[in-house]
């Protein structure tokens, strides 16, 4: 579903922009010993990216089937493709997420908590997606869900882990 993938990357490269900003605003902070103003900048950031891909995460959710008839005139990848959509939309904020606190924990000079967080959840996604798709018998549904679930756990996870704020301790 490389459609799919392509219709997605506005939400992903989104959140990548505002990884960057986040990165940056809390360095600059931390270097200047504005600690709380980092912490601040992590979450206004989040807060940022959650608005937008909300709004997006509705276009995909009611207007899915559109977008790919504008691309493409199969009524089988458009079936498909207005599923995946549907089911990415739910989880789109936590994509938004993740992809901020990366970047908010990278200007920290923390890159543990990510790491620790997001490899083994994107592994899981294997199993999971092999359980939902052929065990219990939902197909390629199954598959946007083991992606989709992994994303949102990513995301609380690592929002988790900021408002834990070990990451002040970091020397940057």
């Amino acid at each position: 579903i490389g459609l799919g993938h392509r219709i997605e990357g506005l939400s992903y490269f989104s959140a990548v922009g505002f990884s960057v900003a986040s990165s940056t605003l809390v360095g600059q902070n931390l270097g200047a010993g504005k600690i709380n103003r980092a912490e601040k900048a992590g979450w206004l950031v989040s807060i940022y990216i959650a608005i937008i891909l909300g709004f997006v995460s509705l276009i995909y959710y009611f207007f899915g089937g559109q977008i790919f008839k504008f691309f493409i005139n199969d009524p089988a990848v458009i079936a498909e493709g207005t599923r995946y959509l549907k089911i990415i939309a739910i989880f789109e904020l936590f994509l938004g997420l993740e992809i901020v606190f990366e970047g908010a924990f990278s200007g920290a000079g923390n890159s543990i908590p990510p790491m620790a967080i997001s490899v083994p959840l994107t592994w899981a996604r294997i199993p999971l997606a092999l359980l939902l798709a052929e065990t219990l018998g939902w197909g390629s549904d199954g598959v946007w869900w083991a992606i989709s679930i992994s994303t949102g756990l990513k995301g609380m996870l690592l929002a988790f882990w900021w408002s834990r704020g070990r990451w002040k301790n970091q020397q940057v």
